[in-house]
């Protein structure tokens, strides 16, 4: 029998999480791979991901990089990769995300 379980994480730099110094430590890549261990860490082949903002882009980039770790994917409140680099090119909210 399979038992559901809900995880939820607090990412890189958030709440109780550790916040390592240095912007660096912030590179998508490097809180994507976070992400990826913490799978790994609880044992699970597979996972059903809800992410939420900058969580849903941490979990559409991993998805992208690692599609196998995925039953299903909910992001809300961001939009596709794709979308999200145009609109940003394009947008006052690059300037103020710098």
């Amino acid at each position: 029998m399979i038992i559901p379980r809900v995880v939820a994480i607090d990412l890189r730099g958030y709440g109780d999480s550790d916040k390592p110094e240095g912007v660096e430590n912030y590179n998508l890549d490097e809180i994507v791979h976070d992400v990826e261990l913490f799978i790994d860490a609880l044992g699970y082949k597979t996972a059903t991901v809800l992410a939420h903002d900058w969580g849903g882009a941490t979990a559409q980039r991993l998805a992208l990089k690692r599609p196998e770790l995925f039953d299903r994917l909910v992001v809300m409140n961001v939009p596709h990769p794709k979308v999200f680099t145009e609109l940003f090119k394009k947008s006052e909210q690059r300037k103020k995300s710098w």
